[in-house]
């Protein structure tokens, strides 16, 4: 049987056989030599200087500027000279007196470093300011706010006038009325939607003037619940044939109706277009009491006893501004019978003919006529005496 070697000797050989891979490439750097070259300096190149030089014709023809005379310069006092000691290198000197020869780094280093510093400027530190007194600040710059629109007329905070041009232009540019104040879904505990929430309305602008703010909440319109984009278009969509508009907004945790009535182009600004007894809007109102209370209200307004109490101060506001405008108009009218002379009644033409006669009157004369008749054929024999005539018939107003 054939002997095994020892596992030793294996160990060694497998450790020699790893190694040698890395073992040769040193050895080859190690037995092999670089040779040195010495250092060379190698002069600048002196560049060529070109020179034009223009034929003596061309210099003929052309005009000598004249030179203004020179100032006379003041008298200057020569100073003596002062000899600076010249800069000693060593290693240049070294270097010179082996070979004559120079190496690069030590031009490098006789020309002087040659380092350029790029950075942002160091702030210079204010000083500090006294205990007790504070630091002034620049005033802010208000907001510029935008001009007032003539199309929507205040009443009260909660109440407008607006003109229907301007809510038919917005019902039939729906992209428009994105530019006016950023919108987002408002959702409640549950997930779900209560409605839309507006903000980033600039000074001024349509929705400021008709009295909503920034945060408010839109739950409905009309009485219509908006929980859906589509719910909104439908609610925008019918405002052409209404002519009262109110939107339920919660604002800050309370619930707020803001009430807008359409006017014709003009009467926005007009105090007295605000109360037309054909379209007072307290029936309206009443309506919206007596409609039954919906979910959505309940979650979001709160008690249905505390609505009924605001719907009543709304009311009685809407009832003095009826009160207002009639006495107003009651006012006016007054004024202007006063204004206006008496009538004279009208002049009786004698050459005129005679107005006609109603129907009863001619029944009368009819029936007259028929029983005077009846008493001559009856008297034709007893002769009897003459009748009185018949009185005149009065006229029907």
């Amino acid at each position: 049987m054939k002997r095994r070697a020892p596992p030793l000797l294996l160990m060694l050989l497998a450790t020699v056989l790893a190694v040698t891979p890395y073992l040769l490439p040193w050895a080859l750097i190690q037995w092999s030599s670089v040779p040195t070259t010495p250092y060379v300096y190698i002069p600048p190149i002196e560049r060529p200087v070109v020179t034009i030089q223009l034929p003596p014709e061309q210099l003929a023809d052309e005009e000598p500027e004249l030179e203004p005379e020179p100032a006379p310069e003041p008298e200057e006092v020569e100073a003596e000279p002062v000899e600076e000691p010249a800069p000693t290198y060593p290693q240049a000197d070294v270097l010179a007196a082996k070979e004559g020869v120079v190496s690069l780094d030590v031009v490098a280093e006789l020309d002087g470093p040659k380092s350029l510093r790029v950075g942002r400027p160091r702030p210079v530190k204010r000083p500090p300011t006294p205990p007790g007194e504070k630091k002034p600040r620049p005033p802010r710059k208000k907001p510029e706010c935008l001009p007032e629109a003539p199309e929507i007329g205040e009443v009260s905070p909660t109440a407008h006038r607006v003109e229907e041009q301007l809510v038919d232009y917005y019902a039939n540019h729906l992209l428009d009325v994105e530019q006016l104040a950023a919108s987002w879904w408002k959702l409640d505990e549950e997930g779900e939607r209560v409605g839309v929430g507006i903000g980033r309305m600039k000074c001024g602008s349509l929705l400021r003037q008709g009295g909503f703010k920034n945060g408010d909440v839109i739950v409905g319109v009309n009485g219509m619940p908006i929980q859906s984009w589509s719910d909104g278009v439908n609610a925008f969509l019918k405002l052409r044939t209404k002519r009262l508009l109110w939107v339920d907004v919660v604002r800050r945790g309370g619930a707020v109706r803001l009430d807008f009535l359409l006017v014709d182009p003009g009467l926005a600004k007009i105090p007295s277009a605000i109360a037309d007894p054909l379209l007072n809007p307290t029936v309206l109102v009443d309506q919206e009491l007596a409609r039954a209370e919906l979910p959505w209200l309940k979650r979001t307004f709160g008690k249905g006893k505390d609505r009924r109490e605001q719907r009543k101060a709304e009311r009685a506001l809407w009832e003095s501004l009826s009160e207002a405008w009639l006495e107003e108009s009651g006012a006016l009218e007054d004024e202007e019978e006063a204004l206006e002379p008496p009538e004279a009644p009208p002049a009786v033409d004698p050459k005129a003919p005679p107005p006609q006669r109603t129907d009863a009157a001619q029944r009368e004369a009819a029936k007259a006529a028929e029983a005077a008749e009846k008493d001559k054929k009856r008297g034709e024999g007893d002769a009897p005496a003459p009748a009185d005539p018949p009185t005149p018939t009065p006229k029907a107003p």
